[in-house]
């Protein structure tokens, strides 16, 4: 069965929709309340996720798309929750304290990176602020919780189990994708393009995650159900010109 469309239309409907889906959300009016302000960042963060996303599928490294795709996932499924359950913003204070914790000790205490009083000192009154926030925020809930719990509790459960654990296998490089990549016999290949199918899959995929963060923008922004709803619909009419049978 032949291919009615190019990769080249497929940008151009990822592009359209990206200035769509940004003229909706960025002539809303936002509220500078660190909750809704961080719901905000986040919807943000798929947005150009997404432009990311495009800017991958037209160059020569297509096949990092997904790892762009897992990111804008992530997002979405801690956007998901924090707009359900305005505690959760305690679990991303933690998370983040606890990472740039590990990453200002290790970096400190690092003997190979030579650093010098001046930024030990630095980098010690860093650990201390993060080493507050953590310690005030911590508890064996926020300690454990995971990937797959924020999926879960994101209602994303059967995408952790299937789409996003097929796109971490992109970031992880694991022997499948490297034979997806470089090919499994005979010669190697480089920056293989992909088919137009598979780019119009990954911006179906890419596109189904930035409108679920679109339709979210009314609990943190004067955007209305109406508008969003509106977009989102916009939205999978323009893919399914290129091809109703892979949206």
């Amino acid at each position: 069965m032949s291919i009615a469309y190019s990769v080249d239309q497929v940008l151009a409907a990822g592009a359209e929709i990206a200035e769509y889906f940004e003229r909706t959300f960025i002539g809303a009016k936002y509220s500078s309340n660190e909750l809704l302000r961080t719901r905000a960042c986040l919807c943000l963060s798929v947005g150009e996720g997404y432009r990311a996303l495009i800017a991958l599928l037209s160059s020569r490294g297509q096949s990092y798309a997904p790892v762009v795709l897992r990111a804008m996932f992530e997002a979405v499924a801690d956007l998901k929750i924090l707009c359900e359950d305005s505690e959760h913003l305690k679990q991303m204070q933690f998370d983040n304290a606890k990472q740039y914790l590990r990453t200002f000790r290790e970096f400190r205490d690092d003997e190979a990176a030579a650093i010098d009083a001046a930024g030990k000192q630095m980098l010690d009154a860093a650990v201390a602020i993060e080493q507050a926030i953590h310690d005030q925020l911590r508890s064996v809930e926020r300690t454990r919780f995971s990937i797959r719990d924020k999926f879960e509790r994101a209602g994303m459960r059967d995408l952790y189990r299937s789409v996003y654990a097929y796109l971490c296998s992109f970031s992880h490089n694991n022997i499948n994708t490297l034979r997806q990549r470089h090919g499994a016999s005979g010669n190697l290949s480089f920056a293989d393009p992909l088919s137009p199918r598979t780019a119009l899959q990954l911006l179906g995929v890419g596109s189904a995650g930035y409108a679920n963060a679109l339709l979210l923008a009314p609990h943190f922004s004067t955007l209305t159900d109406s508008e969003a709803s509106t977009a989102n619909t916009w939205m999978w009419r323009r893919l399914e010109q290129l091809d109703s049978t892979e949206i």
